[in-house]
């Protein structure tokens, strides 16, 4: 080999050669381990105010959050401005809100108040057309039994005497008659269940009050014609031989018992046939009274039912 490849490789690159490490300067050893631990200290004490500057700002940004949240809730409090006109605004939208509900329910229960009324003057025109029906069958039923009082006081002078077939018929079919009763299912139901006061219109409340005054009148008149009917049948039964007239009209025709000598009465006094003729008189008159309320109830009916039709148009 040649002397140049003998070299060392620092000496061919034109670098000095490191020196052996017991060959170098403890003075060079110690400078250079204090640069050293002097740069360390500085990495660490710039990575530690690194870290407190970190958390220095988080907290600055925890703390701003904060503080718009804060900010952010007491705009909301104090809005829309001062302490009194935030409250006197809160009671005026609290107040308003409890109105409108308010209003809300008064027109709900308004709107049932006012279908509720057409379905008791609807049930009340089919009740007061019954009744006109009823009426009309029982003052013809009263007119029909008239022509039998009439037989009766033409021949009450032969009651006595002997037996007639036609005064005896006559007698018979004056006693009872054909009651009108009333179909006032939904007036009692206006009149004692609060439904009156569902009845808005005057003209209204006033028809219903007057045919509901003249029932009252009927019913009173009807009671007092009860107890004239009672009377008649009472004497009726005192003075004439209902029975013995039965066994007569079973073997014989009507014509022989007529020819017969036989009155079939059990009394045959003056007071006894004076006393009948008086109650029969009486429970004629009486007759008459009910037949005139009925005639007014039909009359008050018709009118009743026209004005309801109109008042809340009704077909």
């Amino acid at each position: 080999m040649s002397e140049e490849d003998q070299k060392p490789a620092a000496e061919q690159a034109g670098l000095e050669p490191e020196l052996p490490a017991e060959n170098i300067p403890e003075e060079i050893i110690s400078y250079t381990e204090k640069i050293l631990s002097e740069s360390k200290a500085a990495a660490t004490e710039q990575q530690h105010t690194t870290n407190l500057s970190t958390e220095a700002s988080v907290k600055v940004d925890d703390k701003q959050q904060t503080s718009n949240m804060e900010t952010h809730a007491q705009q909301l409090h104090h809005a829309p401005g001062k302490k009194f006109r935030h409250y006197l605004y809160e009671f005026l939208m609290l107040f308003l809100a409890v109105f409108c509900g308010f209003l809300a329910e008064y027109q709900l229960e308004h709107k049932i108040e006012k279908e509720r009324e057409r379905q008791f003057i609807r049930s009340l025109v089919e009740d007061i057309e019954k009744d006109t029906s009823n009426l009309r069958i029982s003052i013809e039923s009263f007119n029909r039994q008239d022509k039998y009082f009439d037989t009766v006081f033409s021949l009450f002078s032969q009651l006595n005497k002997v037996y007639n077939h036609s005064l005896h018929t006559s007698m018979m079919n004056l006693m009872g008659w054909k009651s009108f009763v009333a179909t006032d299912k939904t007036l009692q139901q206006l009149k004692y269940a609060g439904g009156m006061r569902m009845i808005k219109k005057r003209k209204v409340a006033d028809a219903i009050a007057g045919y509901d005054a003249l029932l009252k009148v009927h019913e009173g008149n009807n009671q007092e014609l009860q107890q004239a009917h009672s009377g008649v049948s009472n004497k009726l039964t005192e003075f004439y031989n209902l029975q013995a007239l039965a066994i007569s009209q079973s073997g014989d025709s009507n014509n022989t018992i007529e020819k017969g000598k036989n009155n079939y009465l059990l009394k045959n006094d003056a007071v006894s046939l004076g006393q009948y003729y008086n109650v029969l008189a009486i429970y004629r008159i009486l007759r008459g009274v009910v037949v005139n309320s009925m005639d007014k109830l039909k009359i008050a009916a018709i009118e009743l039912i026209r004005t309801l039709k109109d008042e809340y148009n009704m077909k």
